[in-house]
Parts: structure tokens; sequence; C-alpha cells
């Protein structure tokens, strides 16, 4: 090998292996009781963040959480931390909520993406307008390999979810009741991203979908128009972390992505600009100032606004604790801000 390509070489090496930047510490507010180790598992967790005051109590008005069952279907939390559900179904690779339009009102929505033999499959959940209960809608078969990600948001007055495999094939569906009640979808589009890496995240406001780099950096495309992704490079005079989850949120003015980074201990907070993303910081979570931080992570959900129990937004982890199984961590926006000092 000549001088000059052992030198690149090493130097591509050495900066995979430099460390990430150490991140702030950040205490969580409240967290659920562990779970049955046989039941959860560490995976991904979504908010549905409540609906209008006229609606009857119940978990559509006050926000839940669900998450990813061991055993298959989903666990739904209340948002001080207390199983409500347990809804039997198959075994999601991720999950997301969306608010689903109805004739005359709305249902909360949960999908998810699992594989079956050689099928990609999308398994919906909904709780309808002001009930309590929750039950498995149906599902959509796609043509896709092995899933990676899957996201879901109503775009506009439609529910539009973003499913993708390891090879970067990415389709997108769209969701809705049918005259007979039963789950409709129609594709409407598809493209394709280069080293796509775990999870992808739906902004509303721009209509556009972000998807983690395999080797850093971000790829955006559009809901709406033409959807030819876009590459996000980012820099920075120290190592980024590369994100293996990421959730979107606005807060005021300022629109961010919070992401799982490679180590699965800590996580990334990126601001979205005209110019690209910018790399804001990094923070760990813990229930106790000496306790070890949160760990075998496997997802996270954040959310910008106003929510019952937290007035200034709240983000939402998973982590494998030490007695049990898998439990969720809230963390207070405001705090995370406080502590990476933007």
């Amino acid at each position: 090998m000549r001088p000059l390509l052992v030198g690149c070489a090493i130097s591509v090496l050495l900066s995979a292996c430099a460390p990430l930047p150490a991140p702030k510490t950040v205490l969580a507010s409240a967290e659920s009781a562990p779970a049955p180790e046989r039941e959860v598992r560490a995976g991904s967790v979504s908010l549905w963040v409540g609906g209008s005051n006229r609606l009857p109590d119940g978990l559509t008005r006050s926000g839940f959480v669900a998450a990813t069952n061991r055993s298959g279907g989903i666990a739904v939390y209340d948002l001080e931390g207390r199983q409500r559900h347990a809804v039997a179904g198959p075994r999601l690779v991720e999950l997301d909520t969306a608010a689903l339009p109805l004739a005359d009102a709305y249902a909360a929505l949960i999908g998810g993406v699992y594989r079956s033999g050689r099928q990609t499959r999308l398994s919906f959940y909904r709780a309808d307008h002001g009930q309590d209960q929750i039950r498995h809608w149906g599902e959509v078969a796609v043509d896709l390999a092995e899933p990676l990600g899957f996201c879901m948001r109503q775009v506009e007055t439609r529910v539009q979810a973003v499913v993708f495999d390891r090879r970067g094939e990415v389709r997108i569906i769209e969701i809705s009741e049918g005259p007979d009640g039963a789950v409709q979808s129609a594709e409407r589009g598809r493209f394709r991203i280069d080293n796509p890496g775990p999870g992808c995240a739906i902004d509303t406001m721009l209509r556009q979908v972000w998807f983690s780099g395999r080797r850093g950096g971000f790829v955006r495309a559009s809901l709406t128009q033409d959807p030819a992704p876009v590459t996000v490079e980012v820099s920075a005079p120290h190592r980024l972390p590369r994100s293996v989850g990421v959730s979107y949120l606005n807060s005021g003015r300022d629109r961010f992505l919070t992401a799982v980074d490679e180590d699965r201990t800590a996580f990334s907070v990126w601001r979205l600009e005209r110019s690209g993303v910018v790399w804001v910081g990094r923070f760990a979570v813990r229930q106790d100032p000496d306790g070890r931080p949160a760990r075998s992570i496997g997802g996270i959900e954040s959310y910008g606004s106003a929510i019952a129990g937290f007035e200034d937004g709240v983000v939402i982890v998973q982590d494998e604790a030490d007695a049990g199984g898998p439990n969720l961590k809230f963390v207070r926006w405001a705090d995370v801000r406080v502590a990476i000092g933007f």
C-alpha cells in the first residue's frame, strides 16, 4: 500500500475510534415500574399527546405512551408511567402514533412494522374518539425486505406512514378508514436512500421526513412534493455521534431532532436550520445524581410543548432497569435545554 493510502486509512480509523463528546447529566422526573422481563423488550416508544378538553376523560384526552412488547403487540402507559393496557399482536420493530381523521371525530392511531416470513407488514391499533380502550385494527402488506424503520404522522388532513428497509427502499403509505371501517391504504411515493440507519421522524410543519445516516449525518425527503432525498452532512472539530434512532420536535420557533447515540448510553440534540443540521449537545439520563446512565436504550420520543405534567415538553426513553425488564423514563425538555446550555 502506498504511504499516502496508509496515512488516509489510519486517519479514518483514528476518526472512527475517537471518543464521543462527554454528555451532560439530566435527571428523570418520573419513571414507570419495571415491566416483567418476559413481556416488554427495550424498543420503540411513541407519545400520544392527548386531545381536546371537550372529550370525556380517558387516554385519548389525557395522552399516553405506547411501547413495543417482547411477546408481541403493544404496552400502553399513562403519562405518570402506569401501565394501562397490553394489546396482543405481532412483535413490532418500530411504532409511532398519529391522529386518524374520521367523518365526525378522530381516533388515536398506533402503527408499527414487522416482518412475517419474506413479507413486511404494517400493523395498526386505535383508540376511538373519547374512548379508553385500544384495539388491534388491521394490517397492510408492503413490498419491502427486512424493515429498518417506521414513522407516522397526520400531515395536513391525511395520515402518512413512512417505512423503509435495510437496503434503503422507502415507501410512503397513506392510511385511512375505509367505508366498512377497516384499514384502507394507498401508496403515495417510493424512493431509495443510501446507507440508512435505524429510525425516522416526520416534520409536519415542513412536510418532511428525516432518516438517520448509517455513517453519520441525516437524510431528508419531502412527503408532498418530489421526494428526491437529500443527504445532510454535519461537521465539527470533534467526532459527532451517529444516530440509531430519531425523534422530531419543535420548541417555539426552533425545530430539533433528538437522537439515540451510537453508544446507546446518551442522546444528542440537533437543531434544524436552513443551512443544514447543527449538533447542539449530548445528554445522559439518570434517575439519581449518582446513579448509572440509562442503558440498552431502544428508542426515544420527544415533544416540545406543554403536556399534562410537563409544562415545557418532555423526552421519553426506554431503559433496561436494574430489577425486572425495561421501564420508561420521563425527562423535562426544559431540563435538557438547561443541561446542554441552549
